[in-house]
Order: structure tokens, then C-alpha cells, then sequence
């Protein structure tokens, strides 16, 4: 069975793009220790905390979600995290029962500003950061809550290693069948 020189190539650029991201760069990114462990609060922590099970919603990972409902003013939680000028991955999940406002930066890019109403939706960014500020979610609702779950930030995708190799396997089939034409083409015969 031929392979022609273009289906190759197809092959190794499909290689090539397979990607994975790194582990979550996250501490208690699912809440699941109970508490904001890892987190700096600020701002209105009133009705504010981490919520077994079902709190309006159902957590979207594991056992726990956290659970905003400032009354007065913008509060929330902030995590260090990234490097300016670094890609990354941020993915998290978000419910909103009637919320009055809400923000997500991270790295000194403004991700997410005042979603609908919504059961848990996930949302995912590839951003490159800015600064140094980490991730920060900044909340108001007096009338009822915000939900979050799964939090993630991952360093920006690279290669599996098993793109890897065959990305390499494919560069040596390739150069083969070229240096084979090229015998083919040369010979007399």
C-alpha cells in the first residue's frame, strides 16, 4: 500500500497540533477541602463561603461549591497564579441564579463580565497574561447568589509526547519516500 507524500504531511501536521495542557496550577480549585483554602477573600464577605452539596444548584465538581451573595458591594476571591506574558488555560464553572454583577480577571485580561441568569455553564479562555495579579472573581448579588465550581488554570497547551514521536516517525517517512523518488527518478533502467 502507497501513502502519497500529501497524506503524510496531513498526518504529521495533525500530529503536530495534538496538544495537551498541563496539571491545574490551582490550589483547591474545586473547593473540595470545605473551605476558600489557597483563596485571599476581599471586598463584602457577607453571605459568602463554601457550600456542601445541593445550594441552589448541585456542585458541578465533587462535593463542594463555592457560593457568593455580597450585599453592599463587590467581594470575592483572588488566587496568585501565572506568570506575565505566559499562555494559559482558564476554565471554570459558573451558576447564576438572578445576579446583580460579577467579573473575572486574570493576569490583567477581563474574561467574564456579568453573565445571565444561568445554571452552571462552563466557560474556558486561552489567555495570555499581562501581569502578575492572578485570578480574580469578584462578585455582587444582593438578591440571591452566584455559584462556582471547577476552577482551573493550566499553562498553555504543548505537545504530547505521543505527538511527539510520531510527529519524528512521520518526518522519517517522509524524507524516505522523497529520497525514494528520487532514486527512481535517477535510475535507467
Amino acid at each position: 500500500m502507497r501513502i502519497s507524500t500529501t497524506a503524510l504531511a496531513a498526518m504529521l501536521l495533525v500530529s503536530a497540533t495534538a496538544a495537551q495542557a498541563g496539571p491545574n496550577l490551582l490550589t483547591n480549585g474545586s473547593f473540595e477541602t470545605g473551605d476558600f483554602s489557597g483563596w485571599s477573600q476581599f471586598g463584602d464577605t457577607s453571605y459568602t463561603g463554601v457550600a456542601a452539596g445541593n445550594f441552589i444548584v448541585a456542585p458541578s465538581d465533587g462535593n463542594f461549591q463555592a457560593v457568593f451573595g455580597s450585599v453592599n458591594y463587590f467581594g470575592g476571591i483572588t488566587q496568585s497564579v501565572g506568570t506575565a506574558g505566559n499562555s494559559y488555560v482558564v476554565s471554570f464553572d459558573l451558576a447564576n441564579r438572578d445576579g446583580y454583577g460579577a467579573f473575572v480577571n486574570f493576569g490583567g485580561v477581563s474574561l467574564l463580565s456579568n453573565p445571565g441568569n444561568q445554571g452552571y455553564v462552563h466557560y474556558s479562555f486561552n489567555v495570555t497574561a499581562l501581569d502578575n495579579t492572578g485570578l480574580t472573581f469578584g462578585f455582587f448579588n444582593p438578591p440571591s447568589y452566584y455559584n462556582l465550581d471547577n476552577v482551573s488554570v493550566q499553562s498553555g497547551a504543548v505537545p504530547e509526547p505521543a505527538s511527539w514521536a510520531l510527529m519524528l516517525g512521520g518526518f522519517g517517512v517522509v524524507g524516505g519516500a522523497l529520497r525514494s523518488r528520487r532514486k527512481q527518478a535517477v535510475s535507467f533502467g
